[in-house]
């Protein structure tokens, strides 16, 4: 959870939201892409996420699939408006509202092992980030090796356009 005592009106929170949710996918690089699920409605199920079918989907409709569609829900807590909550399980960023209810988001969600939990306190946000990967990383993955002093902010860097 995030406190959103900084939190200065509507357009903030949903940055934040929105540069959390890039953030949660910090792990999402190429080698990721395997690990990740996605929600099918239409046959109610979590599939595995490929690529190839993800790109083909969005340009048949030209959208993101509904329930990863900014949406506010039902949400009973007991956290203040203006937080944030990951469950990183079933891919949401919820954004605590007034009067038990929360703006949900869908989030990409790193590789098992590379995810966190706890209560964290936002120390920077970013426009356009620049991501580099960790020494770990980059020891082990030789598509991490060219990043190494950092990946310039864009469509491709895997923090997104914002980030936390």
């Amino acid at each position: 959870m995030i406190d959103g005592k900084h939190s200065s009106g509507r357009s903030r929170r949903a940055f934040l939201a929105a540069a959390l949710a890039a953030v949660v996918g910090i792990g999402t690089v190429a080698t990721a892409y395997a690990d990740t699920q996605v929600y099918n409605p239409k046959t109610r199920k979590w599939e595995k996420y490929d690529r190839k079918k993800a790109r083909e989907y969005y340009a048949r409709n030209n959208q993101v699939p509904e329930a990863f569609r900014r949406q506010v829900v039902k949400f009973r807590t007991a956290e203040k408006p203006g937080t944030i909550i990951i469950d990183g399980n079933q891919h949401f960023l919820y954004l605590v509202q007034p009067g038990h209810t929360a703006i949900r988001y869908g989030i990409g969600v790193g590789r098992d092992g590379f995810g966190w939990a706890g209560i964290v306190r936002v120390g920077r946000t970013a426009e356009w980030p620049t991501w580099t990967p960790p020494a770990e990383m980059v020891a082990r993955d030789p598509n991490a090796r060219k990043w190494a002093n950092g990946q310039p902010g864009g469509p491709d860097n895997p923090l997104g356009a914002r980030a936390l």
